[in-house]
């Protein structure tokens, strides 16, 4: 499915443009290969422009647009087993998992894999983690992954000889280079095309095809079975980092979304059932917690649904009260007394974890205690984070909740920001 460009069926574009993502709606790779080959065996695209100098180069070998595009298409190859490149995923994957990313997991669970290509060079796409919306198309990072997994040297020229690989390398990225300078004529039916775009349009369908494999391998090992994720599941690929791009950027599948159902064969069906369960029950001091650090993306949907949280819990809004009065108190300590307050904080720490393992009792007891602390520290971390924000982000976040209810909060707002316009200003050093 195409998301973006959103009018790719409209007259108002370029044929060219319509046609090939028309196919790519329908998933039809092949078609869209096929598109390209006949604009690559066009004769009127043949020929490259000349130039006075040319006839210094007359040793060299000419070759023929169609002969170059097969040449690129012949080209690409996993430079790397296949098996590595998933190993390669499996690995970010298994780093970034922990328990603020598992938390993070609850509300915006990792439900796909965004492919993100660039056209520099020979091209390139790095590999995120992400929850994908469908109804509003946002996409946000979870988990860790956010590699490169797509590299360059895919697109050389495979052989034995080292320079000879070099060599046809260098030879393919001067034809990258001609296309995207404009340096050969292509024309689709009457339309002129950008070089440049037919550069991306290729190596996306040849990225399409290496992601199919990657994921199709991915599908099939355990390690990707265990993993949190929920279904549909989705494999997108967007064109945001090709700064070379004519036309509006692309965001679309890949593939079709991946339901759980569809894997009812694979081996590992069972640990996909296993992990896709989410734990539904969230308590609403994690729920304020967990948007809570959206206080300073004022645009994003997080933020109005704090507003709400905050609006319908006093506690809530008394616990944002104290963040921002202690965003308001400049800490002018000087250093001493600072390393005099970390190593009373330190013993006191390094006593209170004696005294914990004094008064050890049985182990269940034990894990209790300890899953409680992790959580309260889990807390105080994230007001924490929120504490050090910029007092003009509560007493902007105070306004909003006024005129989200006014008659609660528009009093709070205008006490805030009377505190903001009189607090004193730092000593001078």
């Amino acid at each position: 499915m195409i998301f973006r460009p959103k009018d790719f069926q409209k007259k108002t574009i370029p044929k060219y443009y319509s046609d090939y993502f028309e196919r790519l709606n329908h998933f039809d790779f092949e078609g869209a290969i096929k598109l390209l080959e006949k604009i690559f065996q066009d004769e009127r695209n043949q020929n490259k422009k000349g130039k006075p100098t040319d006839f210094l180069n007359e040793k060299k070998e000419y070759k023929s647009l169609s002969v170059r595009f097969q040449e690129m298409l012949d080209g690409f190859h996993f430079s790397k087993p296949l098996s590595k490149k998933v190993d390669l995923v499996l690995k970010h994957l298994e780093e970034s998992f922990n328990p603020e990313n598992l938390r993070i997991h609850r509300f915006k669970p990792f439900n796909g894999f965004l492919f993100k290509m660039s056209d520099d060079g020979f091209s390139s796409a790095v590999l995120n983690s992400i929850h994908f919306d469908p109804e509003t198309r946002e996409v946000s990072n979870v988990f860790g992954l956010n590699h490169e997994i797509i590299f360059e040297k895919d697109s050389y020229p495979s052989g034995e000889d080292v320079e000879e690989t070099e060599e046809n390398s260098s030879e393919l990225y001067d034809f990258i280079y001609d296309m995207e300078e404009g340096k050969y004529s292509i024309y689709y039916q009457e339309e002129k095309i950008e070089g440049k775009d037919l550069h991306v349009h290729t190596k996306l369908l040849l990225f399409a095809k290496m992601i199919r494999e990657i994921v199709d391998k991915l599908l099939l090992d355990e390690r990707f079975a265990r993993f949190p994720k929920v279904f549909p599941f989705y494999v997108l690929v967007n064109s945001e980092e090709c700064y070379s791009y004519t036309q509006e950027l692309f965001f679309l599948e890949i593939l079709p979304s991946i339901e759980l159902q569809s894997l009812r064969e694979n081996l590992n069906f069972t640990l996909y059932e296993t992990s896709s369960k989410i734990e539904n029950s969230i308590s609403p001091k994690e729920e304020f917690l967990f948007y809570l650090k959206f206080l300073d993306q004022q645009d994003s949907r997080e933020f109005q649904t704090l507003l709400r949280i905050v609006d319908s819990n006093p506690e809530f809004q008394s616990i944002l009260e104290e963040l921002a009065l202690d965003s308001l108190n400049y800490n002018f300590e000087d250093e001493e007394q600072e390393e005099q307050e970390e190593q009373e904080e330190q013993e006191e720490q390094e006593e209170q974890e004696e005294q914990e393992e004094q008064e050890e009792q049985e182990e269940q007891e034990e894990q209790e205690e300890q899953e409680e602390q992790e959580e309260q520290e889990e807390q105080e971390e994230q007001l924490a984070r929120v504490r050090d924000f910029e007092p003009h982000l509560f007493s902007s976040f105070f306004w909003k909740l006024a005129q989200f209810n006014p008659k609660s909060h528009l009093e709070n707002a205008r006490s805030f920001q009377n505190k903001v316009f009189f607090r004193s200003p730092p000593p001078l050093v």
